[in-house]
């Protein structure tokens, strides 16, 4: 299943780009045929079906948000040109991608949402001590997600460092993802629709780097957290959270403050984590009534 786990993550962090068998068996450690297997065993598909699939909606969905043209699309997601992507689109759903974009034959499309692995019993990430923690400004690229469902995450947080540039995936600073509720406001935003929370990929603002305008400025006061160690892949941290909020239920762990100004959580990822293979250091942070 962590093989699995590891080549979803690549493949929704990079299906907009050209990848292929080879370099996602390589980045789970195993061969081709290896992954295949086991790809194919625990999600029914292949993982080349899964990775066209998968691109394909997400350009199905770029195109029905509108604001876009079919040009655009074609080479966000990563093809060669017009035809190619026109003759892969209409492969998959039956129709042009043009008739998407006029509002047509929306409900002919069967989309393929991103596959998360049945729920495996977690154990709680270690506990490193109650610590307080200086106040942060953070800026960083904000994404809507239904609540408690991280499968877009990865392609989110691929942008955001596409943005600040990496040589061998390493920021050199510290990366935080915070996590708000539902109808929260934090500092100058972040709010939250009913049935969502949003998931926030940043990097503590010092004003000496340009950000698009639709990045988020918020501000976190000092506060006390618990804080856990999550030592292992990213595509396991949901595993960790979910740990985490069992306790929370269990009452072996406090409950969430409340106040507006407090998130549900924030990742830290240590300023040596390896962005491109998604390892290294990253500690929880939750949140403590004062």
């Amino acid at each position: 299943m962590r093989i699995v786990d590891k080549a979803l993550w690549h493949i929704e962090s990079r299906f907009s780009e050209e990848i292929d068998l080879g370099e996602i068996a390589a980045f789970c450690g195993v061969s081709t045929f290896h992954l295949c297997r086991a790809f194919r065993a625990a999600t029914g598909l292949t993982v080349i079906r899964y990775l066209r699939d998968r691109r394909l909606t997400e350009a199905a969905r770029a195109l029905m948000s509108g604001g876009t043209n079919v040009t655009s699309v074609a080479v966000e997601f990563g093809y060669g040109s017009l035809e190619a992507f026109t003759r892969a689109f209409h492969g998959r759903f039956g129709i042009p991608p043009s008739k998407v974009l006029d509002g047509q034959g929306l409900d002919r499309l069967e989309l393929l949402a991103p596959i998360r692995l049945p729920q495996v019993p977690t154990t709680l990430p270690a506990l490193v001590g109650f610590e307080a923690r200086p106040g942060l400004k953070l800026i960083g690229l904000p994404g809507r997600h239904r609540a408690g469902d991280s499968r877009r995450v990865p392609l989110q947080w691929h942008r955001f460092l596409s943005h600040l540039g990496t040589d061998d995936g390493r920021l050199g600073v510290p990366a935080y993802g915070l996590i708000a509720r539902q109808g929260q406001g934090l500092g100058q935003g972040l709010e939250g629709e009913a049935g969502s929370a949003t998931y926030l990929c940043a990097i503590e603002n010092t004003g000496l780097l340009d950000f698009p305008s639709d990045y988020q400025d918020i501000r976190i006061p000092a506060k006390r957290y618990a804080v856990f160690r999550h030592d292992g892949h990213a595509s396991a941290l949901y595993r960790s959270w979910d740990a985490i909020r069992a306790a929370q239920e269990e009452g072996t762990l406090p409950r969430l403050p409340t106040g507006p100004d407090t998130p549900i959580g924030i990742e830290r990822y240590s300023r040596n984590y390896d962005h491109d293979a998604a390892t290294g250091i990253v500690e929880l942070w939750l949140p403590l009534n004062d």
